[in-house]
C-alpha cells in the first residue's frame, strides 16, 4: 500500500515515538479499511473518503465501543494527507481529495481541578506507594500524561534539585 511507503519516506524525518504513532494507526485502521474496501489509490476520491471518517466516527474503535474522536479522525487525515501529497509529488495522482473531507468539530473539553481537600485525599492515599513523588510531582505541577511520560534522566538534576519537564 502507498501509506507503507509514506512511512517509510517519514521515517526519517519524525521521532520515532511520532513515527510509531503513525505507524500503528495506519497498519490497524487505515490500511485495513482501504483494502477491506477494495479501493485504490488511483481510484480513490472524496466521497470514498468521506465515507471512510464517517465510519470510523461511527464505528472506529478497535474494542468496538463506538466511534474516534474529532482529534483521533484529525490525526487519520494528517495521515491519509500527506501520503496522498507524497503520491502527487511522485506523480501517482493528480490531486489530494483529502481537502475536501469534513471532519466533525473538537468538542470543547471542560476542565475540572482538585479542591486542596481532594489533593490531601490523594497524597495521604498514595503516601506509602512507591509511585508517590510521580503522583505529587503530577498533581503540584497539573502535568499531563505525556509530559509525565516523557520524564528520563536527563530530565532531572539532582545536584539543583530540578526537574524538568522537556519531553
Amino acid at each position: 500500500s502507498y501509506i507503507k511507503n509514506w512511512l517509510e519516506y517519514k521515517k526519517e524525518s519524525v521521532d520515532e515515538v511520532t513515527y510509531q504513532g503513525y505507524e500503528l494507526l495506519a497498519e490497524s485502521h487505515i490500511i485495513p479499511y482501504f483494502e477491506e474496501h477494495q479501493i485504490k489509490l488511483q481510484k480513490l476520491d472524496v466521497e470514498d473518503l468521506q465515507k471512510y471518517f464517517d465510519y470510523k466516527k461511527r464505528h472506529g474503535r478497535l474494542d468496538g465501543n463506538g466511534g474516534l474522536s474529532a482529534r483521533s479522525l484529525r490525526l487519520h487525515r494528517n495521515i491519509i494527507h500527506q501520503t496522498l501529497n507524497l503520491a502527487i509529488k511522485n506523480k501517482v495522482i493528480q490531486n489530494n481529495p483529502c481537502k475536501l473531507v469534513d471532519l466533525p468539530k473538537n468538542e470543547r473539553f471542560n476542565s475540572s481541578f482538585y479542591t486542596i481537600d481532594q489533593i490531601h485525599t490523594l497524597f495521604k492515599a498514595a503516601a506509602n506507594d512507591e509511585l508517590f513523588p510521580l503522583i505529587k510531582i503530577t498533581a503540584l505541577y497539573g502535568l499531563r500524561r505525556s509530559e509525565v511520560l516523557g520524564i528520563k534522566w536527563d530530565s532531572t538534576d539532582f545536584i539543583n534539585k530540578l526537574l524538568t519537564i522537556k519531553h
